[in-house]
């Protein structure tokens, strides 16, 4: 009832009738802090939170139950300590996952989407600029990342652990893809460790880990299609059935 009193509020859509977006804003400069939004209903495929403002901050919320994405943010925004679990529980194909971030500049920090568990469901979702910094994906049902789009991703410190699909897929797009990977581990995803698409990766791989044994990534370490303008440094491939968090 009072902002910033330490407690937590809860955004519940109900689990009945036709799916809604729980929350849409559009407003610049808004701050979501401490909320818990869960559930927009039982049929259709509709996305639990849409955000169109700029400089839009989130710190520590969570999604769950929504019948697409989790949250939808299709504007700059800053994500620090997130959760996103049981989301897209429409299965709808097309990389709809817990989240989704599509606005240019965006930084997603210390956040987790995970046990998004549909067979099309994933843990992000990354159109446009994007920036991802200690985050987990773990246990979704397709790809940990889905990255689409021809501009810069990066990514540091992250893990991508039992993932159904790929643990970082990049598709889409019609040019080169630029990135930065480091200091990433990828263990135990059902596709490959990062699967490159065919227009071209331009980048840095440098000190990533990936599994082996009971915890390597079915499909390999990295497909090699264009991945022409890569440097790749200090790759580590972990001992038979280690994770990193043996």
């Amino acid at each position: 009832t009072t902002p910033r009193d330490g407690g937590r509020a809860i955004i519940d859509g109900g689990t009945t009738g036709a799916s809604y977006v729980v929350l849409t804003s559009s407003s610049d400069s808004l701050l979501l802090q401490d909320m818990d939004f869960q559930n927009n209903g039982a049929t259709g495929s509709a996305d639990g939170t849409l955000i169109t403002g700029s400089r839009t901050v989130i710190f520590r919320c969570t999604w769950s139950g929504m019948r697409r994405h989790g949250l939808s943010s299709q504007a700059n925004m800053q994500a620090e300590s997130c959760e996103f679990f049981g989301n897209n529980l429409s299965n709808t194909s097309g990389g709809f996952s817990g989240v989704a971030f599509a606005g240019s500049g965006s930084k997603i920090v210390r956040c987790r989407s995970h046990h998004n568990t549909g067979s099309n469901a994933g843990g992000f979702y990354l159109d446009s600029s994007v920036t991802l910094i200690n985050c987990i994906a773990d246990h979704n049902g397709a790809n940990g990342i889905l990255s689409n789009g021809d501009v810069n991703q990066s990514f540091y410190s992250c893990d991508l652990y039992a993932n159904g699909g790929a643990g970082l897929f990049f598709t889409g797009g019609s040019q080169s893809m630029q990135s930065s990977i480091v200091n990433c581990a990828f263990t135990k995803n059902g596709g490959y460790g990062i699967e490159f698409r065919s227009y071209g990766h331009i980048g840095l791989l440098l000190n990533n880990a990936f599994g082996s044994g009971t915890e390597a990534n079915t499909t390999g370490t990295m497909n090699s299609v264009a991945k022409f303008g890569v440097f790749e440094q200090g790759t580590i491939t972990l001992p038979s059935g280690v994770n990193p968090w043996t």
